[in-house]
């Protein structure tokens, strides 16, 4: 079983690839990205800090696109900037309430610490 888990785990790392970690989060801020782009970018950083399994990748980097493909439908509401931030914040407690079903309660943790920093809520002011 430990040797199937380190099979995997080694499989995520090479189908992931080389992991850059930074403070900023440039994801959000190129609105030339495509929601698939960001979540793959991502999903790549998660995986090196929660250390997800194969399966629990793709899972994770499945629902961070549908949820950044909300993201951007809110961000480009006519809607004034605090009613923008009142649905982003509740879009992102539901994405983590979804994530959550993903991934273990020791990843799910580390998941909520990193996703203040690697997901900031927030909105582009036109």
């Amino acid at each position: 079983m430990k040797l199937q888990y380190l099979s995997f785990l080694l499989l995520g790392f090479l189908f992931l690839g080389p992991v850059d970690i930074n403070a900023q989060d440039p994801y959000l801020q190129s609105e030339n990205k495509t929601a698939e782009e960001i979540a793959i970018a991502l999903t790549r950083d998660y995986q090196a800090e929660l250390g997800m399994t194969v399966e629990q990748g793709s899972k994770f980097r499945q629902k961070v696109e549908e949820f950044q493909i909300r993201r951007q439908k809110i961000d480009k509401m006519d809607l004034p900037v605090p009613e923008k931030m009142v649905l982003m914040k509740k879009l992102s407690r539901q994405e983590t309430a979804e994530i959550a079903n993903i991934l273990t309660n020791p990843q799910l943790r580390a998941y909520k610490r990193l996703k203040q920093s690697m997901q900031p809520e927030q909105v582009t002011i036109n």
